[in-house]
Parts: C-alpha cells; sequence; structure tokens
C-alpha cells in the first residue's frame, strides 16, 4: 500500500489547503500519477 499528499500554497506562500490519502496500488509510479490527478483536481475546484 503506497500513500500520497499535497499541500496547495499561494503566491505568498500561504496554505490553501491539503490532502493525504492512502492508496491501494503497487507502484510508487502509480502513486505519483494518483496523487498528481487528485491536486490537479482539487486545484480545478477551488478556483
Amino acid at each position: 500500500m503506497t500513500a500520497c499528499d499535497d499541500i496547495f500554497r499561494d503566491s505568498s506562500m500561504a496554505i490553501i489547503g491539503c490532502f493525504a490519502k492512502n492508496l491501494d496500488v503497487t507502484y510508487a509510479f502509480q502513486d505519483e500519477i494518483v496523487g498528481m490527478i487528485m491536486g490537479i483536481e482539487i486545484a480545478n475546484r477551488k478556483g
């Protein structure tokens, strides 16, 4: 099992949001891709 996480910051380095999630994937590459997709989806929702 792997996990992904990220912290979103604005241009002044203030924290806008974050996430952490356990994943049921086998390879670290999959983990990184899923983390990027989740980050893009959250950023899109927050505008």
